[in-house]
């Protein structure tokens, strides 16, 4: 798995939007952590979900990591 790609997908007013975090920073203690809420899906890129990942970046909105900071 990439820890440094992973996706948060929310849905807020109807709209699907992404976030990218890097979990390895996270953990760390590098970046903050992002407030996850309770119907948010979170994915984790893999070697086979390149293809995948790409389009979920793709066709969805990217909106700041600043709405998922506390």
């Amino acid at each position: 798995a990439n820890l440094h790609k992973v996706a948060v997908i929310r849905e807020t007013d109807g709209v699907r939007r992404a976030a990218t975090l890097d979990y390895s920073a996270i953990q760390s203690g590098k970046a903050g952590d992002p407030l996850i809420q309770s119907n948010d899906v979170v994915v984790i890129q893999s070697s086979g979900m390149k293809s995948a990942w790409s389009q979920v970046l793709k066709n969805l909105p990217i909106f700041t990591m600043l709405a998922y900071l506390r």
